[in-house]
């Protein structure tokens, strides 16, 4: 079983913006096929994504 955050570790740990201002990340196609060939083996993965939420916040959603 392979799990990894997303900001930082399948990304540059940059962030973009659009011209409307969304935000944007850049993730390395290299990071996303090593997920592929693992589930292709077999192998459960798993990527996790969190936003900034506040902690009180982040209590009531445990």
């Amino acid at each position: 079983m392979v799990y990894s955050d997303m900001d930082g570790m399948l990304t540059d740990s940059g962030i973009y913006y659009s011209e409307n201002g969304d935000e944007m990340k850049k993730i390395n196609t290299c990071d996303g096929m090593a997920f592929e060939l693992l589930h292709n083996g077999g192998i459960k993965t798993g990527v996790i994504f969190l936003k900034n939420i506040p902690h009180e916040d982040m209590v009531s959603i445990r």
